[in-house]
């Protein structure tokens, strides 16, 4: 059907919407629920969600609502289907309504006209939006209009930035600017400072853009509006205003010399300065994000210290690294709750999601990263800075502090103390002696407030380098954090073995008291199994401890490797929780699967007795994540088992066993377990990633089965050579487009070449003939990432390694191209790879030495040969190189003299000819 949607279609979609509302029938919520995910590609049935909820005359308020959030999703989902072919319809409809008196519709509204253009379908918005807004005065129009804007400027800024003849930004940050100076209402003005912040916040530091261009040129006028919403502070909307400009404030320290050289700088950190000792904290933390992007432009921190401002800032931010009332209460309410999962980040500007588990971002913890920043800078200015006494910031600032009846104000001493230490530690090591026998005794005292002693633990951790070398307080501080570990109180638990991982890092890394006296081992095995029993840690701490464990295994896996390690530590690990823990635990399993392969590594051989409960464990995990795959493909569920990374994981341990244990147990297990119900092994499920390409698995679980494969191929020569060999054509597959997995591959094809140098002939040159007719290309387009390049050249010259006289036939196509990459690749202690690829040359070179008689070809020869690190100490690399060098002499006879005047060959190449 065309046109606008009729009568009656308009009132069963709103009968149906009405439907989804009507909680007290389940029945007809299932149907319409039902009904609205059967039509949501639906142009037809989408463009009566636009009508119903942009005709103020016609469903009631919720349901045009609804009507209107439906739609925003469906916007979302699939607007090539449900939105794209009746589009004028939408926009004549939406825009219309964005002058709803209601202003939940209102916004839904708004929101659906920004989905629209975030898709780039309504390249002209801002142009239709704009005199709209300038030619009315009814409120909930322009109000309307102003949340499109906002939402245009958060979400699309890119397509704002593109330029040219219809660049939007030339008209639309003036037109906000003299909004939030001369708007008269105060929602309005938030709009448009919230408008600015997110253009500001598109800025590119690479290339500046359209937008960069045109704040540099009215930067007066954007300092003048900002200067102006902050005068709006006290009213309504206030705090929203006050907050988005500090905000913007931040992000104009982009053009930190044209502020500083106009003398607005100064202005614009009083004003923030002041703002940092406001008693909002949504505010002062606004402010203090500002202090935090400040650091890192050295020049900014040097003017701090210049304009005498350092000392002033440091004091505030101590301040503002006191616990509030209200955060002293949610610790408190944790404290009692039954379990704490992992905190969720606070956002900060700078983050990524996938970056694991932190404090949230508080003003607390922006004022102590700061400071931190600020140490690390500044160290010596901080400390004593110019027009202070020596040790200012130690003596009159934090002494006094650490001596508060204040528990609070004690706390935030030591964690100043803690946060100062990687830029300060020369200045405080000369009063460490006193400090840490002081914050050792505050541990061991009950009576003290448990935040300041798990913050103590936290302090402590930071001075590790000097505790830990000093036998004396190296036990103290070990006893106490086993102490503390075993404590009821949550937080202290959490600083505790947070900072006992830290310590036992410090001992993998430097092997210190733990690895000369054993002794030590059983006290901390007793209290780690404590710590490890059912209901004593929450789900965030048993996180740490598991990761404290991990090093414990690394550093003293054969000193674990008794009876009391089996009983205490790995059977509580090995055979209850990793055996207990469901495969959709994505919290606490991959932890734990991190943590052993630990003790693969730090254990190796005696981790044999438990390989078999790991492998089968690992296994089960594979198989049901394939079950479910298999079972989702053929219609039987309608969404795969989430397994989070749990599978990923389950291979990688998989392959940490391979590479550790290898021998005929192991072999025997991959090749006889079989997932119940199936006759798919371990190699089965790996070789899926490559023949199975309609299960469209993920480029991580591929990858990872590459390097399982390519690891441990030459040790299990039954499992997996024939099946790869089989499987090359669709292996190569992969090295199609410039991607992490392309470059495992051509790694991967490395390997498998190294595997055929006992192969029969005709096998091995069909073999590598596949695999070089998709990796030559690469080599000689040299188009892709260095790193992809250098991994696909070691591959070509192990190609030429094997199969010599069959690569060296078109060795002039990508000799120059291999030399060049070769050359670059950076020589790994104990990795044969560079010597194998260039000894493949050579091999290719003596099959087609004319490709030598070209001068530019011999000058890359040279420069790969002189690329090697001690050269002299690669014996047969150096006979191979002499090998060319002297035919190439015998070949060029008269003119050998030209070339070695010309031709920086090895000296130790040269002393061998002469």
């Amino acid at each position: 059907m065309s046109g606008a949607p009729t009568p009656a279609e308009l009132q069963q979609v709103a009968e149906i919407v009405k439907m989804g509302q009507n909680y007290a029938n389940r029945e007809q919520v299932t149907y319409a629920t039902t009904f609205l995910e059967q039509h949501s590609a639906d142009p037809r049935f989408n463009s009566c969600l636009a009508v119903v909820a942009s005709s103020p005359q016609g469903a009631p308020e919720p349901v045009r609502h609804q009507a209107a959030l439906s739609l925003k999703n469906n916007i979302i989902r699939s607007f090539e289907k449900a939105v794209s072919p009746s589009l004028p319809i939408f926009q004549e409809q939406l825009l219309g309504a964005l002058a709803d008196p209601n202003d939940g519709i209102r916004s839904a509204i708004a929101s659906c006209v920004s989905e629209i253009a975030k898709t780039g379908a309504w390249p002209t918005l801002i142009s239709l939006l704009w005199p709209k807004l300038t030619s009315t005065q009814d409120k909930g129009l322009r109000s309307g209009i102003m949340v499109c804007v906002r939402d245009i400027c958060e979400n699309c800024g890119d397509q704002l930035e593109t330029g040219g003849p219809n660049n939007q930004v030339q008209h639309l940050i003036p037109g906000l600017l003299e909004l939030i100076t001369t708007s008269a209402d105060p929602r309005e003005v938030q709009l448009g400072v919230g408008s600015l912040f997110y253009l500001l916040d598109h800025q590119s530091i690479e290339k500046p853009s359209p937008i960069d261009e045109k704040i540099q040129q009215m930067l007066a006028p954007v300092l003048r509006a900002l200067g102006r919403c902050l005068s709006l502070a006290s009213g309504p909307h206030g705090k929203e205003i006050a907050k988005d400009t500090l905000k913007c404030y931040r992000l104009l320290l982009y053009y930190y010399g044209q502020l500083k050289q106009s003398g607005e700088l100064s202005k614009i950190q009083q004003v923030v300065f002041s703002c940092t000792g406001e008693s909002d904290p949504e505010i002062k933390l606004a402010a203090c994000e500002f202090w935090f992007d400040m650091m890192e432009n050295d020049e900014a921190v040097s003017d701090l210290c210049t304009s005498g401002m350092l000392p002033e800032l440091a004091v505030l931010l101590l301040k503002n690294m006191v616990y509030s009332e209200m955060e002293v209460e949610l610790i408190n309410h944790e404290e009692e709750s039954e379990n704490v999962k992992p905190r969720g980040k606070g956002k900060k500007r700078g983050d990524d999601d996938d970056e694991g588990d932190v404090e949230q971002w508080t003003v607390r913890t922006c004022a102590a990263a700061t400071l931190d920043f600020l140490a690390n800078k500044q160290g010596p200015n901080l400390i004593s800075p110019p027009g202070r006494t020596q040790g200012w910031f130690l003596l009159e600032i934090l002494q006094p502090m650490l001596g508060s009846p204040d528990w609070k104000v004690q706390e935030s001493a030591l964690l100043s103390l803690g946060a100062i230490a990687k830029g300060c530690f020369d200045y405080v090591s000369p009063h460490l002696a006193q400090l840490v026998p002081a914050m050792f005794q505050a541990l061991a005292t009950s009576s003290v407030h448990f935040l300041v002693r798990g913050i103590t633990c936290w302090t402590l951790s930071r001075y590790v380098t000097w505790i830990a070398p000093q036998k004396e307080y190296f036990e103290k501080y070990l006893n106490l954090l086993l102490q503390c570990m075993g404590e009821p109180k949550r937080k202290v638990q959490e600083c505790s073995v947070s900072s006992f991982a830290v310590l036992l890092e410090w001992e993998y890394k430097k092997g210190g008291f733990l690895s000369t006296n054993p002794e030590y081992i059983s006290s901390i095995l007793q209290h780690v199994n404590q710590c490890l029993q059912p209901g004593r840690y929450t789900t965030r701490n048993t996180l740490i401890l598991l990761d404290a464990i991990g090093y414990l295994g690394a550093s003293f896996g054969s000193e674990l490797a008794t009876p009391e390690g089996a009983r205490l530590l790995l059977d509580p690990l090995l055979k209850n929780m990793l055996q207990s823990l469901p495969e959709h635990d994505t919290v606490v399993l991959p932890h734990l699967m991190y943590c052993i392969s630990y003790f693969i590594r730090g254990m190796d051989a005696q981790f044999a007795q438990y390989v078999e409960p790991v492998y089968q464990r690992c296994f089960q995990i594979i198989g049901k994540f394939f079950e479910s795959q298999f079972r989702y493909k053929s219609k039987e569920i309608a969404e795969p088992l989430d397994l989070g990374q749990n599978h990923i994981l389950a291979v990688e341990l998989i392959k940490t066993l391979m590479t550790c244990l290898h021998g005929t147990e192991m072999n025997n297990l991959i090749a006889n377990t079989k997932y119940p119900g199936t006759n798919f092994t371990f190699v089965d499920f790996v070789m899926f990633s490559f023949t199975m390409k309609d299960l469209e698995l993920e480029q991580d679980f591929v990858m990872t089965s590459v390097n399982c494969i390519g690891e441990n191929i030459a040790y299990y020569p039954q499992l997996f050579q024939q099946r790869v060999y089989e499987a090359i054509p669709s292996i190569v597959e992969f090295c199609s487009e410039d991607t992490a997995l392309c470059n495992d591959c051509a790694w991967f094809c490395g390997e498998i070449a190294m595997t055929l140098e006992k192969a029969p002939q005709e096998q091995s040159a069909q073999i590598i003939g596949v695999m070089a007719q998709k990796l030559v290309p690469i080599l000689i387009e040299s188009k892709w990432e260095e790193n992809l390049l250098q991994n696909v050249a070691i591959a070509v010259g192990k190609f030429g390694l094997i199969q010599g006289q069959l690569m060296a036939s078109q060795l002039g196509q990508f000799l120059k191209p291999l030399l060049q990459h070769l050359t670059l690749v950076v020589e790994v202690e104990d990795s044969p790879e560079k010597a194998q690829a260039f000894l493949g040359v050579v091999a290719m070179l003596r099959a087609n030495f004319n490709v030598l008689e070209n001068m530019d070809n011999i000058k890359s020869l040279a420069k790969g040969m002189s690329s090697f690190v001690r050269l002299d100490m690669k014996q047969e690399l150096v006979v191979a190189f002499c090998t060319i060098v002297q035919a190439l002499k015998e070949a060029l006879k008269e003119n050998w003299s030209t070339v070695v005047q010309n031709v920086a060959f090895p000296p130790v190449v040269i002393a061998h000819l002469k």
